[in-house]
């Protein structure tokens, strides 16, 4: 994984993180909030509009793209976690896909969906053929009564 976002790049603020932890989570600052400005970051303009792009709903008015941690109870290791999150989102979002070329099925695929059309076809002529016999016994059955 290429390194886009470096402790010095990042703007980082540690506030208490919430959930169980009692004494010790009230009196630490443990969770770690950090932001990078999009613009700053050393890749090509193509690339921090795939950014903007594909991470839209991470990045506020001020550019910056944000990321929160409170995994652990250090705060040495959110801010770790953070920026290794903060990569990773950054890397996904440049990256660019080869275009899919649609392939014709296999034919094991195609005998598949054969055989299942054949038991469904099965399935339903053995129900016919019951309400057929049901209704046939219901008529010999009220002759027999009437």
């Amino acid at each position: 994984m290429r390194i886009f976002v470096t402790k010095e790049s990042v703007r980082m603020k540690a506030v208490r993180a919430k959930g169980p932890g009692g004494h010790n989570s009230d009196r630490r600052s443990k969770k770690v909030q950090m932001w990078v400005e999009v613009s700053k970051l050393p890749i090509t303009d193509e690339e921090k509009e795939l950014v903007r792009e594909r991470l839209a709903h991470r990045i506020n008015k001020n550019d910056e793209l944000e990321e929160v941690c409170e995994d652990q109870r250090s705060q040495e290791l959110n801010r770790d976690i953070g920026l290794e999150r903060m990569n990773a989102l950054i890397e996904e979002a440049i990256t660019v896909e080869k275009p899919r070329i649609p392939t014709e099925a296999p034919r094991k695929v195609k005998q598949e969906g054969v055989q299942q059309g054949r038991l469904r076809h099965e399935k339903a002529k053995m129900r016919r053929e019951e309400k057929a016999t049901s209704s046939a016994e219901l008529r010999k059955m009220k002759e027999d009564a009437g």
